[in-house]
């Protein structure tokens, strides 16, 4: 969604602001506090604010919006860095983490129509009642 120019971004913006609604993100906000407090609590001596903190943390408020398991979260924080730093990288390796976590998502959605589950209130977690995810 950061490199699609309108009209695809604005559609890309109309899905996703059926789940990031500031009511969503108020009724996670104990889930966010402890991530972040979670993060804070790994600090060691040595402490990069912005690999340690600034960086992963988005991309785990990311994957809790969308549903996706805390165990793939250390991936989704590889594939976001990638892709913010996707100007300074080669364009195939931006490319290939695009194909990756699309990939990822896909599975994902699969996934979750064929178990829902109630834990997770994205629509790509409810089961599928049109053709597209």
């Amino acid at each position: 969604m950061l490199f699609v120019d309108p009209p695809g971004h604005v559609r890309l913006r109309r899905l996703v602001g059926k789940v990031f609604t500031a009511g969503r993100v108020q009724a996670l906000r104990p889930r966010i506090e402890q991530i972040s407090a979670g993060l804070l609590d790994r600090a060691g001596t040595e402490f990069d604010l912005l690999r340690d903190y600034a960086v992963p943390l988005p991309a785990m408020l990311i994957g809790e919006l969308l549903g996706i398991p805390e165990s793939d979260w250390p991936q989704l924080i590889e594939w976001s860095t990638t892709t913010i730093e996707g100007a300074a990288l080669d364009p195939g390796e931006v490319v290939e983490t695009a194909t990756a976590f699309t990939g990822y998502l896909d599975e994902l959605c699969e996934a979750r129509r064929a178990t829902p589950r109630t834990t997770c209130s994205a629509p790509w977690c409810r089961p599928r009642t049109r053709p597209a995810c």
